[in-house]
């Protein structure tokens, strides 16, 4: 949604000061052709041309000065005097151009402090005052400047300025206003940007990730949001004596390990949002609790120059220490269900067992011990018979069980086919040719490594024809032992890397997803060259305090 500003700014004022000089100048010229009788229509048609080239000159003038207060001042004096000089040879005070001559006036109300406009206008007053009674007077003296024949003239002038003056100071606040709010609503946007993208990130995120991973996300975006110098997150490890922190890297070391898990660990975790000083930094600290565990807090370093007010940045870190506690509990939950699925799978495997194979090896047993009680010819054969149809099942049913177990070509073809149904649907639905080709292999992909993948592939494609406007698009995924490579790339509009503003939350999430399962993320991309995207992405790698 687009931000349509609803007030009223400094260049409108601009604009209405330009209408007003050119109407004036076409009713005033129109008046002063048609009944300005004693004048020659050459001599007269000179004067309009006159004012009107200044009128153009002067506009001109103004919209190249009007940063530089110097130069408008000037402007303002050398358009006065020269507006007074045309008013000479056309009546003075009596001139139809009269109302014209309000201009610089009105201009300085707009570019210059309110005294400028009221010195402005005195001088303008006084100066074509004293040329009309020593031009167009005979008996002429200084109280005849303020005689009654041009007082409402004079009182119309103060009134305008007045009025322009008060009309400007409004548009001015208006105008401050607007940027205020423009500022808060870009923020806002900012804000719910990079919320989003915590929460496709935090979604994708489990117990395959370490916790470090986890928090160092968390850390980065509490960054983001606040546009601090610094933030970090502390938590108490799962044993009393074990202790983890994380920290924005412009922390130093020392600082990071000693400063901060001294001080948490002297003071506490807060019951609620505080301020805290450590080594000369304040931060505002929140701490991370759910209902069953404090975990530890989350911290910002707030100083003069954060854009944000301290009740913003607490809601945001009030929000974070929620969904941060909230993925933690769910890390536990992950963990412990892991658990619990990995029991109740031996659990089933061992009653599968127990209930063929073990028989028929309790068979086999069980016959060779009538063997040794038994000489007849024929019983022992028929015996050996049956131990042989025996071990035979039991081989059978084992295998069968150990394949039901290792249902890897069924995964293999029902993760290619989901990756084929969704590029299908995305093509039919976006008129877009997508090429999928893909090794047979898929099997060595672990299962999270899989759902990283095809998050790649579905975020590359969707920002390829939502913001590339690709027609072609071209996957190709291949597989060795050790890793898997993806390489996207598409005849889209393309951009250009090193002056984008923002890569967007789709790139940026890939690149996450990508680097937190330590894999490698290339990105090219021109203006009308389209994009490419290659990604390796090891297939066996550890991280500190978690599997993958």
């Amino acid at each position: 949604m687009q931000y349509k500003s609803i007030f009223i700014k400094s260049i409108y004022l601009e604009e209405a000061i330009q209408i007003y000089r050119f109407l004036a100048i076409a009713f005033t010229s129109a008046f002063y052709f048609i009944y300005e009788t004693d004048k020659s229509l050459s001599s007269k048609g000179i004067v309009i041309l006159l004012i009107l080239v200044s009128a153009v000159l002067t506009a001109w003038l103004y919209e190249k000065a009007k940063s530089n207060q110097s130069q408008i001042k000037l402007l303002i004096l050398f358009e006065t005097l020269g507006i007074s000089l045309i008013l000479i040879p056309t009546g003075g005070m009596d001139s139809y151009f009269i109302w014209y001559a309000i201009n610089p006036v009105l201009i300085s109300a707009i570019y210059l402090p309110t005294i400028y406009c009221w010195i402005f206008l005195s001088f303008y007053l006084s100066l074509i005052l004293t040329l009309t009674y020593t031009n167009f007077t005979a008996n002429f003296n200084i109280l005849s400047l303020f005689s009654e024949k041009y007082s409402y003239i004079i009182l119309v002038f103060i009134l305008m300025t007045v009025a322009f003056q008060l009309i400007s100071k409004v548009s001015r606040e208006l105008a401050h206003k607007n940027q205020l709010l423009e500022a808060a609503y870009t923020q806002n946007q900012e804000s719910i940007d990079h919320l989003m993208s915590l929460y496709q990130v935090t979604e994708s995120l489990g117990s395959h990730h370490s916790r470090e991973s986890l928090l160092k996300t968390f850390t980065e975006y509490a960054l983001n949001l606040s546009k601090s110098d610094l933030t970090f997150i502390w938590t108490a490890g799962d044993e009393e004596d074990e202790i983890f922190s994380i920290a924005h890297n412009s922390m130093d070391e020392e600082f990071k390990n000693k400063k901060i898990s001294s001080f948490i660990q002297a003071q506490g975790i807060p019951a609620s949002t505080t301020i805290i000083e450590i080594a000369s930094k304040h931060f505002m600290v929140t701490p991370i609790s759910s209902n069953t565990k404090n975990y530890g807090v989350i911290g910002v370093e707030v100083s003069k120059r954060l854009r944000l007010s301290k009740d913003v940045i607490e809601k945001q870190l009030t929000f974070l220490a929620n969904m941060t506690a909230i993925i933690l509990d769910r890390f536990q939950t992950d963990k412990i269900n892991e658990k619990l699925l990995l029991a109740e799978e031996q659990n089933r495997i061992a009653n599968e067992i127990h209930d063929s194979v073990s028989q028929r090896l309790f068979s086999i047993v069980y016959a060779i011990h009538s063997l040794k009680k038994n000489s007849r010819v024929n019983d022992i054969k028929e015996k050996l018979d049956l131990i042989k149809d025996s071990s035979r099942l039991a081989a059978q049913e084992l295998r069968e069980c150990v394949y039901r177990l290792s249902s890897k070509k069924n995964q293999e073809k029902n993760y290619i086919s989901s990756i084929q149904a969704y590029l299908e649907q995305l093509s039919k639905l976006s008129n877009v040719l997508i090429e999928l080709d893909t090794d047979e292999n898929t099997v060595r992909i672990p299962l999270y490594n899989k759902q990283i993948l095809f998050r790649v592939i579905s975020e590359a494609a969707g920002n390829a024809i939502r913001h590339g406007k690709a027609k072609n698009i071209r996957i190709r995924l291949s597989i060795d032992e050790h890793s898997s490579y993806l390489y996207i790339s598409d005849d889209g509009a393309g951009f250009e890397i090193k002056t984008s503003k923002n890569s967007g939350l789709g790139l940026n999430n890939m690149k996450e997803l990508v680097s937190y399962n330590q894999g490698r993320f290339r990105l090219n991309s021109k203006v009308g060259s389209g994009t490419n995207i290659q990604i390796e992405l090891p297939h066996h790698h550890i991280l500190k305090g978690g599997i993958a």
